[in-house]
């Protein structure tokens, strides 16, 4: 061989290899070295779950969209996370490797001028793509291919740390270790948007009883409340509930339904608005009930379906009574033209520990002798107002009772009954005139 041939065989040589390490830097661009130090652990140790072409499962709300500048090393930063809530992070959008439009990367994938896609792990065996958190400590790969460039991973966080997102394109032990370069030549941008999976964090019912507002949250453990109803037999309850994520969109999957403790339906599933739910039941014969509260995924009416989370406050109807003072008297029926015999009955409205429940809801009171309503000789009149130095709880209403010569002898009852109502129980006194 010649000296001239050698010469030009040397300088072939150099540019057979010049163009050789120009491929293999292009491929190796962004590599982390498997040998970059460990952290310990932000998330939880589940599998992160990969979504082909990023699904949405329901009941997942959008909580955070962030773009990332694939050509810095300075993270973006995402807000402060729920620990041990259910996150989903979708990646998407392409951009220019090196600023090249014959190279196209998108969050895991490198689109090669001669290779087509190809994984950048597998092609140069280190980890280049868009990473959650830091390089040695984040969520893993982003899954298969996908031909419009979107990812998704769910992910469960331990802490309420934030995530810094970034684009991991550095060559050496890093991206911040020993002889880590960062490439700053790319152009474009990536994206990511979170998801969180909707959760109800606290119920709340409220009553109205005797003018009294009373209130029991499931999430403090307080679980069993007291409803009052009405003289038709209505029961009102205010149901408020708090979620996470704390967004608007986040009712959409919020269900709520009452039944009564054999699981008969009184009130049926309805969406749980945000703020105050005005709820109305027929509570004729139902002595126990149950609020149900929770998320309904799959938006079929049942919040009680595997993987769906509810809540639930038990419901007890207070039961409410008269009370009589004295419970039975005797008398002795005046003669022709005597003075008329005069009867004072207290009247007390109690709950069922002898707790004093406010003032009676209006009453009737009538006389029963032999079958017969209000039999001659026998006067009842009803006062409602508290009697002047009456003994016991104040306020008391009275009964009145008046015997003239006109009245039978023997055993009358005095029944006493609520006024357009069935929700108090009624109690009688005994009435004996000789």
């Amino acid at each position: 061989m010649t000296s001239l041939q050698s010469i030009s065989r040397f300088f072939a040589n150099r540019i057979e290899n010049s163009h050789k390490r120009a491929e293999a830097r292009a491929e190796r661009r962004g590599r982390r070295l498997a040998s970059a130090p460990s952290r310990p652990p932000m998330f939880e140790q589940l599998e992160p779950r990969m979504l082909l072409s990023a699904v949405i499962p329901s009941g997942f709300v959008e909580v955070g969209s962030y773009s990332i500048g694939t050509g810095s090393a300075t993270p973006v930063m995402t807000a402060a996370l729920n620990p041990g809530a259910k996150y989903l992070a979708v990646a998407s959008g392409t951009f220019k490797v090196g600023g090249s439009a014959a190279h196209i990367a998108d969050a895991e994938y490198h689109k090669h001028p001669t290779k087509g896609w190809k994984d950048l792990t597998t092609l140069a065996g280190h980890d280049t793509d868009m990473g959650l958190d830091d390089a040695s400590n984040r969520l893993g790969h982003w899954g298969p291919r996908q031909a419009n460039g979107e990812y998704g991973q769910e992910f469960t966080p331990a802490t309420s740390d934030p995530l810094a997102i970034f684009y991991r394109d550095v060559e050496g032990q890093g991206p911040n270790g020993p002889g880590s370069t960062w490439y700053d030549d790319n152009v474009g941008t990536l994206n990511l948007t979170l998801y969180q999976k909707v959760v109800v964090d606290t119920l709340t019912a409220r009553v109205e009883s005797t003018g009294v507002e009373v209130s029991t949250t499931e999430s403090v453990g307080v679980t069993v409340l007291e409803f009052v109803p009405d003289n038709n037999n209505v029961a009102e309850l205010e149901i408020s509930a708090t979620l996470l994520p704390p967004v608007l969109s986040s009712y959409n999957f919020s269900h709520y339904f009452i039944t009564d403790s054999a699981g008969g339906v009184l009130v049926t599933d309805s969406n749980l608005l945000a703020g105050v739910n005005s709820v109305t039941f027929n509570a004729a014969g139902v002595a126990n009930a149950i609020l149900h509260a929770g998320t309904d995924y799959n938006n079929d009416g049942d919040i009680r379906d595997a993987g769906e989370e509810s809540h639930s406050i038990a419901l007890a109807k207070r039961q409410f009574q008269y009370t009589a003072s004295p419970a039975s008297l005797t008398v002795t029926r005046p003669a022709p033209g005597g003075v008329d015999v005069a009867r004072t009955i207290l009247v007390d409205y109690v709950d069922q520990a002898g707790n004093d429940a406010g003032f009676p809801p209006f009453f009737n009171a009538f006389a029963i002798y032999n079958g017969q309503l209000n039999p001659a000789g026998v006067g009842v009149t009803v006062v409602h107002s508290p009697p002047t130095g009456a003994p016991g709880h104040i306020p008391l209403a009275e009964v009145r009772l008046t015997i003239d010569s006109n009245a039978p002898k023997g055993i009358v009852s005095i029944q006493i009954q609520q006024s357009g109502g069935n929700t108090v129980a009624p109690v009688v006194v005994r009435l004996t005139i000789q």
